[in-house]
């Protein structure tokens, strides 16, 4: 799970975060609602449910009528939903993300892209 070291949340100035603390916020919202009874098969079906809104929010690009930043905001929520839905998978599987983040990012950087 989430390193469950002191992690203070971010200013909504500062925009950095790290996925820890999206990890220990996914586990706080989900105890507080009683979600933590979900099993995994549910939290999946709950992020593909949210991959799906997110391609709803898509076509949205194409109207023209519509202003641009109500549709970046609302897309910018739908990918949050997904990402806080990878991270709750990953609380319930019992898995600290960031180190595996982090060597992943070095192996991309390695890696050759054809």
């Amino acid at each position: 799970m989430y390193r469950k070291a002191a992690v203070s949340y971010r200013s909504k100035t500062d925009a950095s975060m790290h996925i820890s603390e999206i990890q220990k916020q996914a586990h706080e919202l989900t105890q507080k609602h009683g979600w933590h009874k979900d099993n995994v098969d549910l939290r999946f079906r709950h992020l593909i449910s949210e991959v799906g809104e997110l391609s709803r929010e898509l076509l949205r690009y194409a109207s023209p009528a519509e202003p641009k930043k109500e549709i970046d905001r609302a897309v910018g929520y739908e990918i949050y939903d997904i990402v806080w839905n990878l991270c709750e998978l990953a609380n319930q599987l019992d898995i600290d993300l960031e180190p595996y983040f982090l060597e992943k990012i070095e192996i991309n950087r390695k890696r050759s892209w054809k």
